[in-house]
């Protein structure tokens, strides 16, 4: 299992949840516009949770992905806490492949004009025997 094999489950997720926003992936060019998603993944620490043979112990990674969901600025807030509720029910506890998803939670939210921006923000973990 590997970094770009989680954001590859992630990104999954999000298409098999039909979210009905168009997406920038992770790692890509992006634009913002009215009523879009940028998806950015941050890969946090790394630590054993088992320990025996060689190949056999278990490594446990944390990350987060956010999600910055961009809507009409001067519009209020109502948009984008909707679609970050969206969101949220879509990944809340979910476990994909190997990425388990925790608890989604609003990181920040401002007007950014002409847009109004919202964070979401995704723990999750993933487990591999690689130690």
């Amino acid at each position: 299992m590997s970094f770009d094999a989680e954001r590859s489950e992630i990104e999954a997720r999000w298409i098999a949840a039909s979210i009905g926003l168009t997406l920038g992936y992770d790692g890509q060019g992006y634009d913002a516009a009215v009523n879009t998603v940028r998806l950015s993944i941050q890969s946090g620490e790394a630590r054993q949770v088992s320990f025996g043979s060689p190949g056999t112990n278990l490594v446990r990674y944390s990350g987060v992905a956010f999600f910055e969901i961009y809507t009409a600025g001067g519009a209020g807030s109502v948009a984008a806490r909707g679609y970050a509720e969206t969101i949220k029910t879509a990944f809340i506890n979910q476990t994909l492949a190997t990425v388990k998803c925790g608890i989604p939670y609003i990181l920040s939210s401002r007007d950014d004009p002409p847009f109004y921006r919202v964070v979401l923000a995704i723990p999750f973990t993933r487990d591999a025997y690689e130690a």
